[in-house]
């Protein structure tokens, strides 16, 4: 999971997933890119009505996030 550091729809404490709860056998992974607020990967302005939170492009995290998305598909479809 990729996630901006500053996404309000996010608490700050980690979660039960984000710490891993040991239910689970699952390769998991929590990925929270500093600065970065809820879609930090959507390039220019959204109308108004549209936006119902704080969101912002943020170039790093979503260069840093689909290099690590990249590298994540390509071990899984070898």
């Amino acid at each position: 999971m990729q996630n901006g550091a500053a996404d309000p729809f996010i608490k700050p404490e980690p979660s039960s997933v984000q710490e891993g709860d040991g239910r689970s056998e699952v390769d998991y992974r929590y990925i929270s890119y500093p600065g970065a607020v809820h879609a930090f990967t959507i390039r220019g302005d959204r109308p108004r009505q549209e936006v119902r939170h704080p969101d912002a492009y943020n170039a790093e995290a979503d260069r840093k996030s689909m290099a690590e998305a990249t590298s994540f598909f390509a071990g899984v479809f070898k």
